[in-house]
């Protein structure tokens, strides 16, 4: 099943250049982002959606492994500076669970 295309050609109504686009898609204009969010802004998030950000940020640092040093060696200072940054990490990702966010 072959779905028919056909271009569709107008004049930007905010800058006058040419669009060339799909009748399958929303048109827009690439000299001035004429139409290029045709929904509009986002609304803010509301205080249980800032909330529930928050806490995905918050948990995101307590998650996982943790990210590998940017000079690896096989020494113990190498060793030892990688686990007192890994600690420093969590104890700051544990303040930040039990204070928040600072503004």
């Amino acid at each position: 099943m072959s779905a028919v295309v056909e271009e569709v050609v107008q004049p930007c109504p905010q800058c006058g250049a040419e669009i060339r686009g799909d009748n399958r898609f929303t048109p827009w204009c690439a000299g001035c982002d004429w139409n290029v969010d045709p929904t509009g802004p986002a609304q803010k998030p509301g205080r249980l959606e800032r909330a529930r950000r928050a806490f995905a940020r918050r948990a995101c640092l307590l998650i996982g492994e943790p990210e590998p040093g940017a000079v690896t060696s096989d020494d113990d200072r190498a060793r030892s500076i990688a686990t007192e940054l890994t600690e420093a990490r969590q104890k700051v990702a544990r303040q930040i669970l039990r204070d928040g966010v600072p503004d």
